[in-house]
């Protein structure tokens, strides 16, 4: 399957827990201690997890340069965040994005976005993910996406995103308010 590195923004490495869902659908896991261009290098996704609610792990934020370059080159970058609160500024090609946060109105609805594709689809439904404790801390707008963006799950307001995917340079960013 793929390489996968694993990072959480508050550990300033890879958590011990994301191991077992990386290695139990076959693919392997590596420990991301700093994601600069060395350790990025030879991985095919980037698993980055934000369990902060206030801020971004200082290393990542200082790596972003190298994490950019390396999704540009072809690796993916996949995302979930509690923050929220300024998450464009941490998605490489992102800066356009309009995000709020809001653990409040909405947060415990969560939808499939109309033209998800299929294959992310799979096994869901519009209630899937409903009645979290905070299912999502957060929406980006519908408007402000990327071009080339596909908005997978939105809350009950179809323009208010809470997970998305679009391209950057020759690879692809996924970005979440769905806290893991």
């Amino acid at each position: 399957m793929a390489v996968v590195g694993y990072y959480d923004m508050s550990l300033g490495q890879g958590g011990a827990y994301q191991v077992n869902e990386l290695t139990g659908n076959g693919h392997t896991a590596v420990n991301i201690t700093v994601p600069n261009a060395t350790q990025l290098a030879g991985i095919d996704t980037l698993y980055v997890l934000n369990p902060s609610n206030t801020n971004f792990g200082a290393e990542y934020l200082a790596n972003q340069t190298a994490i950019a370059s390396a999704v540009a080159g072809g690796m993916n970058l996949v995302i979930f965040d509690r923050n929220v609160t300024g998450a464009n500024t941490i998605l490489p090609g992102g800066a356009s994005i309009s995000v709020v946060r809001n653990i409040t109105t909405g947060a415990t609805d969560v939808n499939v976005a109309a033209g998800a594709p299929a294959a992310f689809t799979a096994g869901i439904n519009n209630s899937t993910f409903d009645g979290g404790n905070l299912s999502s801390h957060g929406y980006v707008t519908l408007a402000s996406l990327p071009p080339g963006a596909v908005p997978l799950l939105t809350r009950a307001n179809g323009s208010q995103v809470v997970a998305f995917t679009y391209p950057y340079g020759s690879g692809t960013v996924f970005y979440s308010t769905i806290p893991l």
